[in-house]
């Protein structure tokens, strides 16, 4: 019995603190100057564009619990596994001359910590994200606790961001 309750206390810690950390990594928002300064830092080949995704999103797999075997019907949580859709992303990349049309692919990996997973704008709403620019074309990472994509006064903030990159 004691053992039981030993793995009982054990598995709730673990999976208490794997929420607790999620939490406390949760967004607040995005801040457009310490990411594009976070980038430049990391000597990181990013390009912002303003514009919306469209195409099908592959979604991370559903969280399921079941019993597992030999540990006395004690529910274990099977959480979800990170998903990558190919997007097309449409409407203008900053430069330091200014903004430029931009259509290109992009690969995007919607990654998961504990049960909180990265989410990617609806198809057709209009945002601003942080692509990389990679060898193989541009991807982005959409996970809980680095924001890579802005939908809320898109407008002004891609005014600040041409002050931000020039």
């Amino acid at each position: 019995m004691k053992i039981l309750t030993a793995i009982t206390v054990f598995s709730i810690a673990a999976i208490t603190s794997t929420h607790s950390h999620a939490l406390s990594c949760a967004s607040t928002g995005f801040n457009l100057e310490s990411i594009v300064k976070a980038n430049k830092a990391a000597g990181k080949n990013v390009v912002y564009v303003m514009g919306s995704f469209s195409g099908k999103q592959n979604k991370p797999t559903k969280s399921t619990s079941k019993p597992v075997a030999g540990n006395s019907g004690l529910l274990v949580a099977n959480f979800p596994k990170s998903a990558t859709s190919n997007l097309v992303f449409s409407g203008k990349v900053m430069t330091k001359n200014g903004a430029k049309p931009f259509k290109q692919k992009v690969k995007v990996t919607a990654s998961c910590t504990a049960s909180w997973c990265g989410k990617v704008p609806k198809s057709g709403q209009k945002t601003i994200a942080a692509l990389t620019k990679t060898s193989s074309g541009y991807t982005m990472a959409a996970d809980p606790c680095g924001p890579n994509t802005f939908s809320r006064q898109v407008n002004e903030d891609w005014k600040k961001l041409k002050r931000l990159v020039r």
